[in-house]
């Protein structure tokens, strides 16, 4: 299954960059989940979306937190989520 995060960032591409670097290293796909990447979607409202590559529900219901991460709302804002299976 894959899942899309689309979210608004207001933070430097810099920050962002780091971010993605350990959501890389944190899902490798060893528990489920695996981070593709980061698009920028023509379609909807956002920013970026990240996609993930997900093996069931079950995986994504479990996924460990990714650790050191805070989220800053004057970054990030809000983001919305799509499930394909």
């Amino acid at each position: 299954m894959y899942v899309l995060q689309h979210f608004d960032w207001f933070g430097s591409i810099e920050e962002l960059e780091e971010v993605e670097k350990k959501l890389k290293k944190h899902w490798d796909g060893k528990d489920g989940i695996e981070f593709l990447g980061r698009y920028s979607p023509t379609n909807k409202r956002f920013h970026w979306t990240h996609f993930y590559k997900v093996k069931d529900w079950q995986a994504w219901a479990n996924q460990k937190p990714l650790p050191g991460y805070k989220r800053d709302y004057n970054v990030v804002h809000h983001a919305i989520y799509e499930f394909y299976e």
